[in-house]
Protein backbone atom coordinates (compact mmCIF):
# COMPACT_ATOMS: atom_id res chain seq x y z
CA UNK A 1 0.00 0.00 0.00
CA UNK A 2 1.65 3.46 -0.79
CA UNK A 3 1.99 5.73 2.07
CA UNK A 4 0.96 9.45 2.17
CA UNK A 5 2.56 12.45 3.02
CA UNK A 6 0.32 13.96 5.01
CA UNK A 7 0.53 17.87 5.35
CA UNK A 8 -1.35 21.00 5.42
CA UNK A 9 -0.42 24.74 5.25
CA UNK A 10 -1.25 26.74 7.77
CA UNK A 11 -1.66 30.38 7.57
CA UNK A 12 -2.81 31.64 10.81
CA UNK A 13 0.38 31.79 13.21
CA UNK A 14 1.89 35.07 12.56
CA UNK A 15 0.88 35.32 8.74
CA UNK A 16 3.27 33.09 7.48
CA UNK A 17 2.53 29.54 6.17
CA UNK A 18 3.71 26.85 8.61
CA UNK A 19 3.64 23.18 7.81
CA UNK A 20 2.10 20.98 10.91
CA UNK A 21 0.59 17.03 10.57
CA UNK A 22 -2.90 16.99 9.33
CA UNK A 23 -4.72 14.52 6.95
CA UNK A 24 -5.04 15.58 3.37
CA UNK A 25 -8.35 15.38 1.17
CA UNK A 26 -6.76 12.12 -0.75
CA UNK A 27 -6.21 10.29 2.36
CA UNK A 28 -9.29 11.31 4.28
CA UNK A 29 -11.07 10.19 1.33
CA UNK A 30 -8.87 6.62 1.33
CA UNK A 31 -9.16 6.27 4.89
CA UNK A 32 -12.93 6.56 4.44
CA UNK A 33 -14.96 3.31 5.20
CA UNK A 34 -15.71 0.67 2.56
CA UNK A 35 -19.90 1.15 4.48
CA UNK A 36 -20.88 3.04 6.99
CA UNK A 37 -21.05 2.24 10.58
CA UNK A 38 -21.58 3.83 13.60
CA UNK A 39 -18.89 5.29 15.61
CA UNK A 40 -17.24 2.86 18.74
CA UNK A 41 -16.76 5.11 22.03
CA UNK A 42 -13.79 6.34 22.55
CA UNK A 43 -13.31 5.30 26.49
CA UNK A 44 -14.99 5.16 29.27
CA UNK A 45 -13.27 8.25 30.68
CA UNK A 46 -13.54 10.57 27.63
CA UNK A 47 -16.58 11.86 25.69
CA UNK A 48 -16.31 14.40 22.39
CA UNK A 49 -16.21 17.25 24.26
CA UNK A 50 -12.96 17.19 26.95
CA UNK A 51 -13.07 19.41 29.24
CA UNK A 52 -10.06 21.75 29.35
CA UNK A 53 -8.45 21.88 33.01
CA UNK A 54 -6.53 25.42 34.01
CA UNK A 55 -2.85 25.00 33.47
CA UNK A 56 0.20 27.13 34.06
CA UNK A 57 1.08 28.51 30.83
CA UNK A 58 4.17 27.71 29.33
CA UNK A 59 6.92 30.32 27.32
CA UNK A 60 5.68 30.44 23.75
CA UNK A 61 8.70 28.89 22.50
CA UNK A 62 8.24 25.80 24.37
CA UNK A 63 4.55 25.73 23.79
CA UNK A 64 5.66 25.22 19.99
CA UNK A 65 7.92 22.75 20.66
CA UNK A 66 5.39 20.64 22.38
CA UNK A 67 2.98 21.27 20.01
CA UNK A 68 5.05 20.31 17.31
CA UNK A 69 6.20 16.84 19.28
CA UNK A 70 3.13 15.89 20.32
CA UNK A 71 1.55 16.76 16.86
CA UNK A 72 4.23 15.05 15.64
CA UNK A 73 4.00 11.47 17.63
CA UNK A 74 0.03 12.22 17.32
CA UNK A 75 -0.15 12.30 13.72
CA UNK A 76 3.06 9.39 13.13
CA UNK A 77 1.10 6.77 15.48
CA UNK A 78 -2.28 7.99 13.21
CA UNK A 79 -0.35 6.99 10.38
CA UNK A 80 0.70 3.80 11.42
CA UNK A 81 -2.88 2.63 13.16
CA UNK A 82 -4.51 3.62 9.36
CA UNK A 83 -1.96 2.11 7.83
CA UNK A 84 -2.34 -1.25 9.75
CA UNK A 85 -6.40 -1.25 9.88
CA UNK A 86 -6.01 -0.91 5.82
CA UNK A 87 -3.44 -3.70 5.67
CA UNK A 88 -6.38 -5.73 8.02
CA UNK A 89 -9.28 -4.74 5.68
CA UNK A 90 -7.34 -6.07 2.78
CA UNK A 91 -6.12 -9.48 4.49
CA UNK A 92 -9.46 -9.84 4.89
CA UNK A 93 -11.69 -9.21 1.70
CA UNK A 94 -8.31 -11.98 0.37
CA UNK A 95 -9.89 -14.04 2.31
CA UNK A 96 -11.45 -17.11 0.19
CA UNK A 97 -15.39 -16.99 0.37
CA UNK A 98 -17.18 -20.62 1.87
CA UNK A 99 -18.26 -21.56 -1.39
CA UNK A 100 -17.99 -25.51 -0.85
CA UNK A 101 -19.44 -28.61 1.11
CA UNK A 102 -15.92 -30.09 1.65
CA UNK A 103 -15.83 -30.03 5.51
CA UNK A 104 -12.08 -30.12 5.51
CA UNK A 105 -11.79 -26.75 3.13
CA UNK A 106 -14.51 -25.25 5.13
CA UNK A 107 -12.39 -25.84 8.51
CA UNK A 108 -9.00 -24.45 6.91
CA UNK A 109 -11.02 -21.22 6.17
CA UNK A 110 -12.48 -21.10 9.33
CA UNK A 111 -8.89 -21.43 11.23
CA UNK A 112 -7.77 -19.06 9.15
CA UNK A 113 -10.77 -16.54 9.58
CA UNK A 114 -10.09 -17.47 13.51
CA UNK A 115 -6.78 -16.46 13.72
CA UNK A 116 -7.47 -13.03 11.88
CA UNK A 117 -10.07 -12.62 14.40
CA UNK A 118 -7.62 -13.34 17.66
CA UNK A 119 -5.20 -11.24 16.15
CA UNK A 120 -7.49 -7.90 15.96
CA UNK A 121 -8.63 -8.52 19.42
CA UNK A 122 -5.06 -8.82 20.52
CA UNK A 123 -3.87 -5.72 19.10
CA UNK A 124 -6.81 -3.24 19.48
CA UNK A 125 -5.49 -1.48 22.01
CA UNK A 126 -3.64 0.57 19.58
CA UNK A 127 -6.69 1.99 18.38
CA UNK A 128 -7.60 3.11 22.01
CA UNK A 129 -4.16 4.73 22.54
CA UNK A 130 -4.23 6.70 19.75
CA UNK A 131 -8.21 8.17 20.44
CA UNK A 132 -6.63 8.62 23.88
CA UNK A 133 -3.57 10.46 22.11
CA UNK A 134 -6.05 13.19 20.27
CA UNK A 135 -7.75 13.59 23.53
CA UNK A 136 -4.42 14.51 25.26
CA UNK A 137 -3.87 16.74 22.75
CA UNK A 138 -7.67 18.47 22.38
CA UNK A 139 -7.66 18.94 26.50
CA UNK A 140 -3.93 20.41 26.24
CA UNK A 141 -4.83 22.55 23.28
CA UNK A 142 -5.17 25.25 25.13
CA UNK A 143 -1.71 24.94 26.81
CA UNK A 144 -0.34 24.17 23.61
CA UNK A 145 -1.87 26.78 21.04
CA UNK A 146 -3.86 24.46 19.12
CA UNK A 147 -5.37 26.47 16.62
CA UNK A 148 -9.49 25.88 16.41
CA UNK A 149 -8.66 24.27 12.78
CA UNK A 150 -5.95 21.68 14.25
CA UNK A 151 -8.31 20.65 17.03
CA UNK A 152 -11.16 19.68 14.18
CA UNK A 153 -8.79 17.99 12.20
CA UNK A 154 -7.61 16.18 15.06
CA UNK A 155 -11.27 15.77 16.08
CA UNK A 156 -12.45 14.36 11.99
CA UNK A 157 -8.67 12.21 12.24
CA UNK A 158 -10.67 10.70 15.46
CA UNK A 159 -13.74 9.95 14.00
CA UNK A 160 -12.53 8.67 11.10
CA UNK A 161 -10.50 6.00 12.89
CA UNK A 162 -13.39 5.06 14.88
CA UNK A 163 -15.49 4.76 11.59
CA UNK A 164 -12.65 2.45 9.79
CA UNK A 165 -12.06 0.60 12.90
CA UNK A 166 -15.87 -0.42 13.67
CA UNK A 167 -16.32 -0.77 9.75
CA UNK A 168 -13.54 -3.27 9.80
CA UNK A 169 -14.53 -5.23 13.21
CA UNK A 170 -18.52 -5.53 11.24
CA UNK A 171 -16.91 -6.95 8.11
CA UNK A 172 -14.67 -9.75 10.13
CA UNK A 173 -17.78 -10.37 12.49
CA UNK A 174 -20.16 -10.89 9.33
CA UNK A 175 -17.40 -12.91 7.40
CA UNK A 176 -17.50 -15.16 11.02
CA UNK A 177 -21.28 -15.68 10.80
CA UNK A 178 -21.42 -16.67 7.04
Amino acid sequence: MPTNNIVIEDKEINGTPTMMGSLSYETRRSMEPKSPSPPIRLSSRSNNSPTRTPTTPLPSESRTSLKSSLLTTYQTNMERTIRWIHKLEDELDKQDKIVTNDLKIVKEQFQIHENFMINLTKDQSQIGQVLEEGNRLLLKSTNIDLQPREENEIKEQMKILNRQWESLRSKALDRQST
